[in-house]
Parts: C-alpha cells; structure tokens; sequence
C-alpha cells in the first residue's frame, strides 16, 4: 500500500467538485486552517459525517525517585480527533 498524499487528495477533491486543483488545494488548506485556528483557541470542532477535532491538556505527574517528592510538569497539549461510526465503516477499518 502506498502513501496517498496531498497531491493525490487534492486531484480527488478536484475530480470529485468539479474544480480545477489550484482551487481545490486552496478549499482543503482553508479547512485545515479553520480546524487548526478553531482548536487552537479552544473550540471543539465538528464536522459532521466525518468526525471531531480538539485539543485536550494532559497534566503529567512525575516523581524525584531520591527525594520521593513531586516533581511540577507543565501540562502538554495535544491534538485529538474522534471519527464518527458512519466514516469508520465508509473507511471499513475500526478507527
């Protein structure tokens, strides 16, 4: 199996809307900067027959093993996306 990359999803969404590719290239670049500008200030994205986009914070604890005292971490954060049951079988793989 091989990588199906950018190039190859624009000339698809291309195909599939009827648009030339430098437009389809711009209307992919816009929804993932929707979805990178919305998650980054908090929102949760939903996008409908497809999945949900956000970003969670993780609090990670961790222990000075001599001292046996916490050690302060600051929380990390990290992108998380949930598909939709309907998309998981479009796919046919349990996502």
């Amino acid at each position: 199996m091989s990588d199906f990359i950018r190039v190859d999803f624009v000339g698809e969404l291309s195909r599939a809307l009827g648009i030339d590719e430098s437009e389809a290239d711009k209307t992919l670049q816009a929804f993932l900067d929707g979805v990178a500008e919305l998650t980054n200030m908090g929102e949760r994205v939903r996008v409908p027959c497809m999945g949900t986009f956000e970003v969670k914070e993780r609090s990670w604890n961790a222990r000075d093993i001599k001292a046996c005292k916490p050690v302060p971490v600051e929380k990390r954060r990290f992108l998380t996306c949930s598909f939709v049951c309907g998309f998981k079988q479009r796919v046919g793989t349990s996502l």
